[in-house]
């Protein structure tokens, strides 16, 4: 609010107090105007001797804030994209033929099956392809084109023929997809799947078994670290991974589900075969001959068990580990 000066008031009043006011009679206008000039000077001297207080300045703009930056937003790794904008992507599901390390008689020919889910969303067609990448190639193709149409969300079972090496030892050839613009992709867009065999050696005198006046030298066949999955079957005399309608089969294995949690590990003798625990030693072919075998179903312990195949031939299956998969090593006695 605006305040009026205490001198412009005073000269108001006083010409009202010198006609109206009872207390001032006798007092002459020349009297009153006398007294409130004096009065008019004595404020402005007043005025004068109070110190001026400094209008305020204008208040400094606050300092402008520096704009923080966007963080950039990650960008992803691009999916394998088809010609039709789509994207090319497969997931494993299971070697339908010839797990990990297999063995294959060196200079044998096989197919190998796996089975693949596809992922993305484009549909594969017969212009993809199945295509070896790098690795040890196995005398395969360089190209199989896929042979029907696999939507997204489907399976298919692709295969290949190859062939063992000669020489021992163990091989692995990885493989890829090829879409129909010529890119490769593979498991979860760019990873490669193999093929791992293992070429055993010439077989190993491993002592001697005596008949009347005869001495023979006993063979063995073996493999190590086999493995296999659930509701596969296994040639012991052939050393291979079969399907389990194969009459060369000798035992199946079947993993079940335990109420109300666990599994159980099963092995199951097929077309003649038969088995009986042993130890935790490795048994001879004698030692399984004298043995009395049979052919019921039995559980996978982690142990040692002899063997005579479907075939006529003793041998031994040590059990490593049992679950989803059964990791084992066997060795099947030839008597010449």
């Amino acid at each position: 609010m605006k305040r009026s000066s205490p001198a412009i008031v005073l000269l108001m009043l006083l010409p009202l107090l010198a006609c109206n006011s009872p207390l001032l009679g006798g007092i002459t206008e020349e009297q009153v105007a006398t007294f409130a000039a004096g009065t008019v000077a004595a404020v402005n001297a007043t005025r004068a001797a109070e110190p001026t207080t400094p209008e305020p300045s204008p208040t400094s703009e606050p300092p402008t804030a520096t704009p923080v930056p966007e963080t950039a937003t990650p960008i992803p790794p691009t999916p394998t994209t088809g010609t039709a904008g789509c994207t090319d992507i497969a997931t494993f599901i299971t070697d339908v033929t010839y797990p990990d390390n297999s063995p294959i008689e060196a200079g044998a020919g096989f197919v190998k099956t796996w089975r693949l889910r596809n992922t993305g969303t484009c549909t594969w067609t017969s212009s993809y392809a199945l295509v070896f990448d790098h690795g040890d190639k196995l005398a395969g193709p360089d190209v199989s084109p896929l042979a029907g149409v696999v939507p997204p969300g489907s399976t298919v079972d692709l295969s290949v023929s190859l062939t063992a090496p000669a020489a021992p030892g163990t091989y692995q050839g990885y493989w890829k997809l090829r879409n129909n613009a010529g890119v490769l992709f593979g498991l979860g867009g760019s990873g490669a799947f193999f093929v791992k065999i293992v070429v055993p050696g010439t077989p190993t005198p491993t002592g001697v078994f005596l008949l009347p006046g005869v001495i023979l030298l006993i063979y063995v066949s073996s493999g190590t670290e086999m493995v296999m999955g659930d509701s596969t079957c296994f040639d012991l005399d052939a050393g291979e991974t079969v399907g389990c309608g194969d009459g060369d089969a000798d035992f199946a294995y079947e993993v079940g589900l335990v109420f109300p949690i666990g599994t159980s590990e099963e092995i199951d003798p097929v077309n003649g075969a038969q088995f009986r625990f042993f130890g935790a030693a490795t048994p001879t072919g004698a030692e399984c001959q004298a043995l009395a075998l049979g052919s019921g179903t039995f559980d996978a312990n982690p142990t040692t068990y002899c063997y005579l195949t479907s075939g006529g031939k003793y041998g031994y299956l040590k059990v490593d580990s049992a679950g989803f998969v059964l990791q084992f090593d066997w060795g099947t006695y030839t008597f010449p």
